[in-house]
């Protein structure tokens, strides 16, 4: 039987993401085998630590500049100004940046309008 630290030692290895994915695949195919009931229980047990992470996958939600949604919409850029005169924008290597999200909700109450 694999070792705790050995266990520990691969998953700490992989991504957020595939030590998701391999806890799924271990924990399927042995909880389907009464002679693995010490593994499975291993896994629930250990399921906290294996799947920690200190990095955080976030799909980082896509920023423009007022330049960027201006060849986007043909709108210029003092509409556009007005149009994020209420969004907070983050500010990327000094040059100001908005959510797509955030831009394409004030866009289109405008179109509303």
């Amino acid at each position: 039987m694999i070792s705790v630290g050995e266990l520990i030692s691969i998953f700490s290895e992989l991504s957020t993401k595939n030590k998701k994915r391999l806890y799924a695949i271990l924990f399927s195919v042995f909880s389907n085998h009464e002679e693995y009931k010490e593994i499975v229980d291993l896994l629930i047990d250990l399921k906290e630590d294996l799947l920690y992470s200190d990095k955080i996958d976030v799909k980082e939600e896509p920023y423009f500049t007022l330049e960027d949604f201006s060849i986007m919409t043909d709108l210029d850029i003092d509409t556009l100004e007005y149009l994020v005169k209420d969004l907070v924008p983050k500010v990327v290597d000094g040059t100001k940046t908005y959510s797509i999200r955030d831009f394409l909700n004030v866009y289109k109450k405008e179109e509303l309008k």
